[in-house]
């Protein structure tokens, strides 16, 4: 059994997740990639770690079901003996403009983000008691153009993503373990094809720091989170955006 330190990292195909992927092993963790039979994965993901190949794992399983969680957990800790971080990221759906909003897509946004960092904490979070140690990040859905890309829904499942954080920091910081919520801003790697290159431009010119936000800007708050730095930080949100919300 490996006495390595332990990362589980909640889908992986997006610029957020292969960096944090990418730290994380060359911080020298295990690390396990958690990923829905039902989501495409993009053709660059295992590219990008190929170097880190004999650290990093990747265990596909439904995430409809909390059984498929409780049985992925044990096979990690079957192969590892621990885990000291658990990195819940978002799903991005199609966006929606307020008057296109249907019944499906709101739950399919709950239950691809609410529900599966709910699944994903509560079957990992005692393995992190009985180790009296444990980070636990939830990155919330980045930001959007909300003054041409309406997609008001997400911002009810940031909040709900707020909510779980807190409630879980209340819960676990008896036994050390933090949990936090990051809220991206509008990252340039994922994102931009989903915009108009004029409303990019708009969006950028409203951003204090006048770009858009790198997936490396993220992991930088990942790195200080995992640290001893911020062993007292816990149920607490950190906004990446370059200052786009003042």
């Amino acid at each position: 059994m490996n006495t390595s330190k332990v990362a589980v990292i909640i889908k992986t195909n997006h610029s957020i997740a292969i960096e944090s992927i990418l730290f994380f092993c060359k911080e020298g963790y295990r690390v396990v990639c958690w990923e829905d039979t039902e989501q495409a994965e993009a053709a660059w993901v295992e590219s990008s770690l190929q170097v880190f190949q004999s650290q990093w794992s990747k265990d596909v399983f439904s995430f409809q079901e909390i059984t498929a969680f409780q049985e992925a957990v044990v096979r990690v800790i079957q192969a590892y003996g621990r885990i000291d971080v658990l990195i819940n990221n978002p799903k991005l759906l199609p966006v929606s403009r307020a008057g296109a909003l249907t019944n499906d897509i709101w739950h399919q946004t709950i239950d691809a983000n609410l529900t599966v960092y709910l699944h994903a904490i509560s079957v990992i979070a005692p393995f992190m008691q009985q180790q009296n140690f444990g980070r636990i990040i939830n990155c919330a859905l980045p930001l959007r153009i909300h003054d041409t890309l309406t997609d008001r829904h997400y911002d009810g499942i940031r909040e709900g993503i707020k909510g779980i954080t807190q409630l879980w920091a209340r819960e676990l910081g008896q036994y050390q373990i933090t949990v936090n919520t990051i809220i991206p801003g509008y990252i340039e790697e994922d994102n931009t094809p989903l915009a108009e290159e004029k409303e990019l431009q708009y969006f950028t010119y409203k951003i204090p720091m006048k770009r858009l936000a790198k997936a490396n800007d993220v992991l930088q708050v990942y790195r200080f989170l995992c640290s001893d730095g911020a062993n007292y930080i816990t149920g607490t949100e950190i906004v990446v955006d370059g200052g786009v919300r003042i």
